[in-house]
């Protein structure tokens, strides 16, 4: 494939995969969890099941609902590893750890922190995991009808090990993915929280364009989708979409006005093209395909995607 087509590629699996990730967190805020918890709480739980993605055997035996992982497979991990891996400072993390182990969301331990099985095996978790499989599956469908997925592994379907649908395996694999997007936004910007307004805002500014809309070919800002064309987003929809208090939401976006990452205009905010045509942002977008090709990746050898392909859904998304 050419480079220039290549260009536009990575700005539509961009524009849908950003759209895909806040889907996944919006998910995961289950209850209304304040968004700060809800990040902590996937960051622990995906260090706790890390052992079942570097083996296939475990990853498709603790792959369905009813594989729920025991406790005891569940790697322990420190409060300051946590810290480090979302950027926040300890202090707040150990704060807010304590707190969600009062309410029972996950256990303190002096080899570290993690959430027990109990605690992802009730109907509010099965309901959400099914809905997350559900977004990961039709964001497959989409791309490779696309033609954005190529020369993935291809074995034969998944065994029968778990006979229900994969949700606990799909789930350790977008949850892989959404963090180590959620590191590189991080990078980009200094908090956790304000990557995921500025992705918001981004979102908010695309999401009503077509496939088609994705720019030129150029590698410059005049290759991207016109500033005219993205649609401003307020404070108050950025807040509620992540359930982030406004004045919280409103003082990370001015801090990312002030940075130059978003441009106040009439009707809200909005990320311009000359943003995101900068090499930092380029780079961003290109570890993120690469992220999402990882993603697939593992889905495919675990024989997944050959399911999906097989399915009656699959013909149809």
């Amino acid at each position: 494939m050419s480079a220039s087509p290549s260009l536009t590629r990575h700005r539509l699996v961009g524009r849908l995969s950003i759209a895909f990730l806040l889907d996944l967190v919006r998910l995961c805020r289950t209850g209304g969890a304040p968004l700060l918890d809800t990040l902590i709480l996937i960051a622990v739980v995906q260090s706790n099941v890390a052992p079942l993605n570097r083996n296939a055997d475990l990853a498709l035996t603790y792959a369905d609902y009813e594989g729920v992982p025991p406790d005891d497979l569940r790697r322990r991990v420190s409060i300051s590893a946590i810290a480090q891996s979302l950027r926040q400072p300890y202090e707040t993390v150990r704060r807010r750890i304590t707190a969600l182990a009062a309410q029972g969301h996950c256990v303190v331990t002096p080899h570290g922190v993690y959430v027990p099985a109990e605690r992802v095996s009730s109907p509010e978790h099965h309901r959400m995991l099914q809905d997350s499989y559900e977004r990961v599956r039709t964001f497959y469908l989409r791309l490779r009808d696309l033609g954005m997925l190529t020369d993935l592994p291809n074995p034969a379907p998944r065994s029968a090990v778990a006979a229900g649908e994969p949700v606990r395996a799909v789930a350790r694999a977008s949850s892989d993915y959404a963090l180590r997007v959620l590191d590189l936004t991080v990078t980009h910007v200094g908090d956790v929280v304000r990557g995921l307004i500025l992705l918001t805002i981004l979102s908010c500014n695309t999401e009503h364009l077509t496939d088609e809309q994705r720019g030129g070919d150029q590698a410059g800002a005049e290759g991207f989708v016109p500033d005219a064309l993205r649609r401003p987003v307020r404070i108050a929809t950025i807040g509620e979409s992540l359930g982030v208090p406004e004045e919280t939401t409103r003082r990370h976006a001015n801090r990312l006005v002030a940075d130059g990452l978003v441009v106040r205009v009439a009707d809200g905010l909005i990320v311009p093209a000359e943003v995101l045509a900068r090499p930092a942002f380029m780079h961003l977008m290109a570890e993120n395909q690469a992220y999402v090709r990882r993603m697939f990746e593992v889905l495919a050898r675990l024989g997944i995607l050959a399911e999906w392909e097989r399915g009656p859904g699959a013909e149809t998304a």
